[in-house]
């Protein structure tokens, strides 16, 4: 078993062993002041590393804080469209409903107007025409009446009949079968205008 290298210097020369030992303590001195220094750099890479592991923690703590807050938001806002859809679904049918009886109330109200016009136009024309035929008949009576009167003018005697008030008469006729010609001719246009509308 080898002896201790400290007894082996002391039993040799005094100062050469006094030296070695102080060379050996110097180089001990030094390693322990490289290992203390590692030490130090290390705890402070150790504190630092810390410090960023804290602000990592903190970071991740606001990170989840707010990941929750807006799954919470999300949650809010899918209950508020699944109510509004349900809501939806509920008052669809009464607003489909709703807007048809609209467009047919208007429809029909258009409709009704409509034929109300054409029953007036249709009443008119109906007036129009009775009153033309009216007129005409009266005017064919006339016409006819001045004719048999010509007739038997035609056959009176000068010397035994004056014939002055017959030509009053005749005079007369004309003028009513003047009047009448033109209420027809009015009337004919009324019943144009009417048919062109």
């Amino acid at each position: 078993m080898a002896g201790n290298p400290l007894k082996k210097l002391i039993g040799n020369d005094s100062e050469e062993a006094i030296e070695q030992v102080e060379h050996l303590l110097k180089r001990l001195q030094r390693e322990v002041k490289k290992t203390s220094r590692e030490l130090e750099e290390q705890q402070e890479k150790n504190i630092t590393l810390i410090k960023h592991i804290e602000e990592l923690n903190k970071q991740h703590s606001i990170l989840s804080q707010e990941v929750e807050a807006t799954n919470q938001k999300l949650k809010e806002a899918t209950k508020q469209i699944e109510k509004a859809t349900s809501e939806i679904q509920i008052f669809k049918p009464s607003v489909e409903t709703k807007l048809i009886n609209q467009i047919t109330q208007k429809l029909e109200s258009e409709l009704a107007n409509a034929t109300n016009k054409i029953n007036a136009e249709a009443n008119g024309f109906a007036q129009a025409k009775e009153v033309f035929s009216k007129h005409l008949k009266q005017s064919k009576e006339t016409s006819d009446e001045m004719e048999k009167l010509r007739a038997v003018i035609s056959k009176i005697d000068e010397k035994d009949f004056t014939l002055e008030a017959y030509a009053k008469q005749l005079d007369k006729n004309d003028r009513e079968k003047v009047k009448l010609l033109k209420k027809i001719d009015e009337l004919e246009s009324m019943l144009a205008k009417m048919k062109r509308k």
